[in-house]
């Protein structure tokens, strides 16, 4: 779904690629990813890129937010970004009869560690909090990150995990007792512990021209792919973009 799908993109938008403080970025891309409803299948759809910084706060993707906290090893910020997840029942005919998932909107403490027991590696987290009253969910995520970079190039690996509580489990994935049907049981999911990894390159073809690129891969949780509305165990996504800097 593409709202989903440019969540997917902003999140991965949102990495460290963007660590440099004088990096200004403006452009736009697609992203073509699977969703994991049944019947919606891969989609591509254009997107804005945005990376923006001044005394502390900033625009990464459609996160924004304040970095309180930056010395040393450790760097701390409060944010605030729509989660892009939901569907229409239009969307597909699997889905025809269900209400409309809406997305919603999130608060929350992020937090970027560099390992001094493993030099070059960070430690990104990240919580976040159900702000709209849309489900009143949360999301934690841990990721292990490092950079390889040149004065051409940026490669950065990442592998990590995210756990989704009960409740937006259950919203985006759950089917109500309302909403079956003969081939859609009732299902009410508990929290869910979702693997991803991915890979993200960044070169220049221009002193001001950046060509953004990601290949990212996340294995659903049982409790996602049990639901009746669902039909895959892996998604795979993968983002191109160009932005100017300045």
């Amino acid at each position: 779904m593409k709202r989903v799908l440019f969540w997917v993109m902003m999140t991965f938008f949102a990495a460290p690629l963007f660590a440099q403080e004088d990096m200004q970025l403006l452009g736009g891309g697609v992203v073509i990813s699977q969703s994991p409803y049944r019947g919606v299948g891969t989609t591509a759809q254009p997107v804005p890129i945005a990376k923006l910084e001044s005394h502390g706060f900033y625009v990464k993707g459609v996160e924004a937010g304040y970095v309180f906290y930056d010395r040393d090893t450790l760097r701390a910020r409060v944010l605030v970004a729509p989660r892009f997840m939901g569907y229409s029942s239009d969307d597909s005919t699997a889905l025809n009869g269900m209400e409309d998932r809406e997305m919603s909107f999130d608060g929350g403490l992020g937090l970027d560690y560099d390992l001094a027991f493993l030099p070059g590696i960070t430690l990104g987290t990240r919580v976040s909090q159900d702000i709209s009253s849309r489900h009143d969910g949360t999301e934690v995520q841990m990721a292990f990150s490092h950079e390889f970079s040149s004065k051409y190039f940026r490669l950065t690996p990442s592998v990590g995990a995210r756990f989704q509580s009960g409740d937006m489990i259950d919203y985006y994935y759950g089917v109500l007792p309302g909403e079956t049907r003969a081939d859609r049981a009732a299902y009410a999911p508990e929290g869910a512990l979702n693997y991803f990894g991915d890979v993200t390159f960044a070169f220049g073809i221009h002193r001001r021209v950046i060509v953004l690129t990601r290949l990212g891969v996340e294995r659903l949780d049982s409790e996602i792919r049990k639901s009746p509305i669902v039909d895959e165990d892996i998604l795979v996504n993968g983002v191109v973009g160009v932005t100017w800097r300045f």
